[in-house]
């Protein structure tokens, strides 16, 4: 084959920017990556990057030993997946054309689907369960089912429901009531953080760290089965103890990941035709196909959960495998779920169904568009809450003034005993305050005038003698509490409490509304007044709310829309719906792009890069800044390539690099050495990365004579030990190399969209001649936000 190749220069209106080589040996970066290309222009600045290719046929050993091996990552490093992408397909290829029979090419096609549909029947069961037991398990605090006692409430039959000490009231049966499920809450929430406080990974929800690994973040721990089980039963605590309003969405999706990673490893393990599955590619897809049938799952919404997934992962151009493997799964998962589930099914709000008799008046968009702004603002409160209580808790582990707050911060089972008390006391007066968060939602979407509002009227919002008043109380009190919530070490998702927190504002607004038509809209609303009936429909506000306020919390549009759309059915008011969406998400894109779990990453992963800063970017002084003034010293991370290093001075500088990076494994294990040709050509070797060689030089046994050389293929020299690293060297061609004038709004979109850690600046991007320095990621992120 004739090799072609061929060799661009490409200007700015100013100067030179470099060269774009092209071959059958270099990666045709730009012009073919659909993760980078997508946001650049036709002409772009000029980033080399090379692979060497010792062969045109894939070496199917070779290509094993560099992905299936889970534990060549430690935690922290970030995978480079479009380097595994290509092996995975090279070796995907070799495995089809050595195939003998068309049997063998069948397996190896579609061999995943036995793993994810088996994982989607499993979890459908696992959260049927879930549902039922955490319903089941906070209905019995106030009451039981006398024609069957495991029967939750909204199933049993209104004239079946039996309250503890009978329907007597007074004083003291109130109180006696209140003891009851104080005690309750108590030992549920207890039982719960027992559980979780086995170990850290359980708390939260874990959808930011399931976005970070799914980007490229190693963690080896967080889809333990063991971790994934006690998340499991903790959960079920967590939720049915009622006193700290958290929900089980979010949980559920780290619980459908671990599950289907079990499925993984267990069958890739044993049976042979899931072998060529065990590597982190595959992983990856796997994960993403977890997260959708988790969400799906969590409100009963199979293409809501895909959308969602689509907008929070970065899956660059591996999305259109998710978007038929995880449209397949939560398809099957969604249906399971409703058919085998004992109380839920799919069921429509009459008063959503599209009727010419059933609409909304044209001016009331109005009202819908104010909805979504407050929605908006709101949400931006409620993230910025939730960022100031965990800096707050954390500063306050370490430096209080107050002895209380320190207490409580050093003993959890004191905090969490005290936080569910006041919350169920101070709520314990209301009449909706016993039901759980998903039934509440439900009387938020039905009006008081639709006969079906709800299996048990005695529940409903409408049977409260101030609603509007009580609405209002129940909305400080959820919004303080479930941030307050989420800050603890325990399990439990802010995705359901935002949707009851916009069904609130919503369901506020829609009654005042209501009450204007009522009694002062005689002329906007004529043909009501005529008719002697209500127009304005509560339970629609609560609809669009609900979603505006889920859209601005965590920063998502379509899936908003499609995930309440779902829930409700409600085809008459999609445009006001959309609507609300669109004015919210337009507020949180105005002052802060980042989402709730964004917001999470940015706090907790030093080497995160949220994809919504390019924007905000191109509008700052960053859009024209060079890269070179991003540059950190990089002396204490450079080594020669002709000169022999003695290994103690060799273990300094390791020692030197986990005090630079403050002893952070996700810093260090991307951080490395810059392999330069000597002291008096700084000429670019290769790049060393510290992950590859920590245990080798200090964990072999190696004698304080021995040398560390990064060319000699000699064993010794004059007599001493040398110790050869230069395998475990990535070359020149292996490096993402750019010109010094590389402009910095490029490099955090090349960082962001590849995933490269380390971006290396020389003024010959061929030959790497005349080395400036090395971005890291995290010296990036720590530009960007300093």
């Amino acid at each position: 084959m004739t090799t072609l190749s061929m060799c661009a220069k490409i200007y700015d209106k100013k100067e030179l920017v470099g060269y774009f080589v092209m071959n059958e040996e270099v990666t045709k970066l730009y012009p073919t990556d659909e993760d980078l290309f997508k946001s650049f222009p036709s002409t772009v600045p000029v980033v080399t990057f090379r692979e060497e290719t010792a062969s045109s046929e894939p070496n199917a050993k070779a290509i094993g030993k560099e992905i299936f091996n889970e534990g060549e990552y430690l935690d922290g490093q970030i995978i480079p997946w479009g380097k595994l992408d290509k092996l995975r397909q090279n070796e995907n290829l070799h495995r089809v054309e050595s195939s003998s029979s068309v049997l063998d090419r069948f397996v190896n096609r579609y061999n995943q689907w036995p793993i994810i549909i088996l994982a989607s029947v499993t979890l459908s069961l696992l959260a049927i369960f879930l549902d039922w037991s955490s319903t089941w398990l906070n209905d019995i605090k106030y009451g039981y089912c006398s024609t069957d006692v495991f029967k939750v409430r909204s199933a049993c039959e209104p004239s079946s429901w039996k309250l503890y000490g009978g329907n007597h009231r007074g004083m003291a049966k109130s109180f006696a009531d209140l003891v009851i499920v104080l005690i309750c809450t108590v030992v549920l929430s207890f039982l719960g953080l027992m559980i979780s406080s086995a170990n850290s990974w359980i708390v939260k929800s874990g959808i930011s760290e399931l976005m970070a690994i799914i980007a490229g973040a190693v963690n080896n721990d967080f889809l333990n089965w063991s971790i994934i089980l006690k998340k499991y039963v903790s959960l079920i605590f967590i939720v049915a103890c009622g006193g700290l309003l958290l929900g089980y969405e979010g949980p559920l999706i780290h619980i459908s990941c671990g599950v289907i990673n079990f499925f993984l490893n267990f069958l890739s393990g044993q049976f042979h035709i899931f072998n060529n599955l065990n590597n982190e590619v595959v992983r990856r897809e796997f994960l993403s196909i977890g997260f959708v049938i988790g969400i799906s799952l969590a409100f009963g919404a199979p293409i809501g959960g895909l959308l969602f997934s689509l907008e929070k992962l970065k899956l660059g151009k591996r999305f259109h495998m998710l978007m038929w493997n995880g449209f397949v799964c939560s398809t099957i998962a969604t249906f399971i779920f409703f058919k085998v589930h004992p109380f839920k099914k799919i069921t429509i709000n009459k008063a959503f169904t599209v009727d010419l008799a059933n609409g909304y008046v044209l001016l009331e968009l109005i009202p819908y568009l104010f909805v979504g702004l407050i929605c908006g603002f709101l949400s931006l409160a409620f993230n910025s809450l939730q960022l100031r209580l965990t800096e707050f808790r954390k500063s306050s582990k370490c430096f209080s003034d107050s002895k209380a707050i320190q207490y409580l911060l050093d003993h959890p089972i004191a905090e969490i005993t005290l936080l569910a008390t006041i919350t169920t006391t101070i709520l314990y007066p209301l009449k909706f305050s016993d039901l759980t968060m998903n039934d509440l939602l439900v009387t938020l979407f039905h009006d008081c005038t639709d006969p079906n509002k709800s299996n048990n009227n005695s529940q409903s919002v409408c049977t409260a003698k101030h609603e509007t008043l009580e609405l209002i109380y129940y909305l400080v009190v959820i919004f303080i509490q479930s941030n307050l919530a989420y800050t603890l070490d325990i399990p439990g998702g802010i995705l359901l409490p935002s949707l009851v927190i916009g069904g609130l504002i919503g369901r506020i607004i829609g009654r005042i509304v209501e009450l204007f038509q009522i009694h002062l809209g005689s002329d906007i609303f004529a043909q009501c007044f005529q008719e002697k009936r209500n127009c304005v429909s509560p339970g629609s506000y609560a609809i669009v709310g609900a979603a505006s306020f889920f859209a601005g919390v965590t920063n998502t549009s379509v899936a908003a829309v499609v995930i309440v759309f779902e829930i409700t059915g409600a085809v008459t008011y999609l445009i006001p719906l959309m609507m609300g969406v669109v004015v919210a998400k337009s507020i949180v894109e105005l002052f802060d792009s980042r989402g709730f779990y964004e917001m999470w990453l940015s706090k907790t992963h030093k080497n995160y890069l949220a994809p919504e800063t390019v924007e905000s970017l191109k509008l700052s002084p960053f859009s024209d800044v060079a890269i070179s003034g991003a540059l950190k010293e990089s002396k204490n991370r450079i080594v020669y390539y002709d000169e022999l290093i003695q290994i103690k001075e060799f273990i300094k500088k390791l020692d030197q690099i986990i005090e630079d990076n403050n002893f952070e494994k996700e810093l260090i294990n991307n951080d490395g050495f810059v392999v330069l040709q000597s002291v008096h050509n700084r000429s670019l070797v290769g790049f060393v990365d510290y992950a590859s060689i920590d245990r080798l030089v200090r964990l072999n046994g190696h004698s304080d004579s021995t040398l560390i050389s990064f060319s000699s293929p000699e064993s010794e020299v004059n007599n001493t030990a040398v110790l050869n690293l230069s395998r475990y060297m990535k070359s020149r061609k292996e490096l993402f190399i750019v010109n010094s004038r590389y402009p910095l709004l490029s490099t955090y979109d090349l960082m962001e969209k590849m995933l490269v850690t380390n971006l290396f600046v020389c003024e010959d991007t061929t030959d790497g001649e005349k080395f400036r320095g090395v971005l890291r990621i995290s010296d990036l992120t720590d530009y960007i936000r300093g």
